[in-house]
């Protein structure tokens, strides 16, 4: 029994150790990123894109992490007017009928509310395929001062534990002025 606990805290150690290293390491430096209406912190070494392609206020692309990598890790955040009236249970529930109608195979895997009042913001988790792609979206939703804030976070299914830590910590630093 004894040897059985020591292989298990060993291959956990290995399948752990990854996003561990990322969230540790000291050398990976973070830049913030100030916008009239909205800041973020990212790592320095993710690509930024305020092109508004894909109609997006920001994009940013991790490295691949290999030659053979055809898919960068991203965050993108798409910012759109809403009524003064508009409330985040009804743009969510828009959002979550219009992700099941272009996305295929969409399954939403969990839709929670987080905080109060002005501040609350709707977290969303939800897999599918997108071209060749088998991927998984966390999505942050905020209403508020007249617009729809929604950031979003895209990695491969095979990926989203690698990247959790860096991807919770630039989705938490997330602000709207």
């Amino acid at each position: 029994m004894k040897h059985f606990l020591v292989k298990c805290l060993y291959v956990f150690s290995f399948v752990s150790l990854p996003a561990y290293v990322w969230a540790q390491d000291s050398t990976i430096t973070w830049q913030s990123l100030k916008q009239e209406n909205f800041s973020i912190d990212y790592p320095s070494n993710w690509r930024v894109d305020q092109s508004g392609n894909m109609n997006t206020s920001l994009l940013l692309f991790s490295p691949l992490n290999s030659s053979s990598d055809a898919f960068s890790e991203n965050i993108n955040l798409m910012v759109q007017a809403v009524p003064d009236d508009a409330t985040l249970e009804a743009f969510v529930a828009s959002a979550e009928e219009s992700l099941k109608a272009t996305i295929v195979d969409c399954t939403i895997l969990s839709s929670e509310t987080v905080g109060k009042g002005i501040d609350a913001y709707q977290v969303m988790h939800f897999e599918g395929k997108f071209g060749k792609f088998l991927l998984h979206w966390e999505q942050h939703s905020r209403v508020k001062n007249g617009a729809a804030y929604v950031l979003t976070f895209t990695a491969e299914q095979t990926e989203v534990k690698s990247y959790s830590a860096v991807s919770e910590q630039i989705l938490t630093s997330f602000k709207v002025n």
